[in-house]
């Protein structure tokens, strides 16, 4: 018989993975020019949220930071009409 992780040690851990995700997907929301400062707001909570659980399973969501962390400070280009 095989136990997940909800059955182990709750919903909430399943939530607590979750979070990062959500904070991910957070600057999808907006558009334009306005994407700009969620993106860096999310990056810098996803690295928080890296060091925090460094311990445990932060080093998984450390690619998914620095990559945000390039896509957030990356200059746009503006399209043209």
């Amino acid at each position: 018989m095989r136990t997940g992780l909800g059955s182990v040690s709750g919903w909430q851990s399943i939530a607590m993975l979750l979070l990062p995700v959500v904070i991910a997907l957070a600057p999808l929301a907006f558009r334009g020019s306005r994407i700009r400062t969620p993106a860096i707001v999310a990056a810098a909570l996803l690295g928080v949220w890296c060091v925090l659980g460094l311990a445990s399973i932060g080093m998984f969501y450390v690619p998914s930071f620095v990559l945000m962390a390039i896509a957030a400070t990356y200059p746009r280009r503006e399209r043209t009409p």
